[in-house]
């Protein structure tokens, strides 16, 4: 019987130890994989504001801000406004992170952007349509100054086919009362899941929220009612919680009990535990 007691209570610290081992290897395992998400996110991120800066410079896209505004009857204008359009997509070509690039000029009668020039202003609905934006929203929009604005949760109808996503909104020039021109940027949420390590996918909630707001998640797109405040691995009632970020944009990743399923290892001890009886 003192045996018994014995070799019971040195299988059951035993099992314990071994089951938390195998927990925290998984813990660090998916916490590797979410801080290469991020890293993915980051990048991204950065690239798009780096494109917003980067276009201010560029000649020819000075050359729309400040020249006058063009006659599209006139051959001369009509063929610098197709050879703007052309360095747009040129310019976009490499990032596919920004599915579509418009570029907005309020007071002229023209839309550049990664799809095609628009003459009169007016993208074709078939072509691109912001499903639950009204178009009066929409309108002052585009002719209101932006800052580095994002717009989570559009639905969108691209080439008749519909979409979910978000906008990233800055207006120029930097820095002047007045608005010559709005750069507006598409990436749906296909894009940003291809930022996710793939394992991740199908188990954990992403979340990303920025100012306090939910920018983007892949879960149900509630914000639950307490978050981790610091960086690293935290865990929340039933719930483990990885966070990275610092100031006006984190990052979360619910991760729900699957990933962290060690029931086999139990069975495999009790199992073990019968055949030596």
């Amino acid at each position: 019987t003192i045996m018994f007691l014995f070799s019971s209570f040195f299988l059951g610290m035993y099992c314990h130890l071994v089951i938390q081992k195998e927990i925290q290897m998984q813990l660090n395992s998916s916490q590797s994989k979410f801080e290469q998400s991020v890293r993915n996110f980051q990048e991204e991120f950065r690239k798009i504001q780096e494109f917003a800066s980067q276009l201010s410079e560029t000649g020819w896209f000075k050359g729309l801000l400040y020249k006058r505004a063009f006659d599209e009857q006139i051959s001369e204008g009509a063929y610098e406004l197709h050879q703007s359009n052309i360095e747009l997509k040129a310019y976009t070509l490499l990032n596919s992170f920004m599915e579509t690039v418009f570029i907005y000029f309020p007071e002229r009668g023209y839309t550049l952007s990664s799809i095609a020039l628009f003459y009169d202003g007016k993208i074709p609905e078939n072509i691109f349509c912001l499903e639950n934006i009204p178009k009066e929203e929409w309108e002052e929009m585009t002719s209101t100054r932006n800052v580095s604005r994002y717009v989570p949760g559009v639905e969108v109808s691209r080439n008749k086919r519909r979409e979910t996503g978000m906008l990233y909104l800055t207006s120029y020039p930097f820095n002047n009362p007045s608005i010559r021109a709005n750069l507006v940027i598409y990436i749906s949420d296909e894009k940003m899941r291809e930022q996710i390590n793939p394992d991740l996918l199908d188990h954990a909630s992403f979340l990303i929220v920025r100012n306090g707001e939910i920018l983007w998640g892949d879960g149900e797109g509630t914000l639950p009612e307490e978050l981790p405040a610091e960086e690293g691995v935290q865990r929340i009632g039933d719930i483990w919680y990885f966070t990275k970020g610092e100031g006006i944009q984190k990052y979360y990743m619910e991760v729900p009990k699957e990933i962290l399923d060690v029931s086999y290892l139990y069975l495999n001890f009790v199992f073990y535990y019968v055949v030596l009886l």
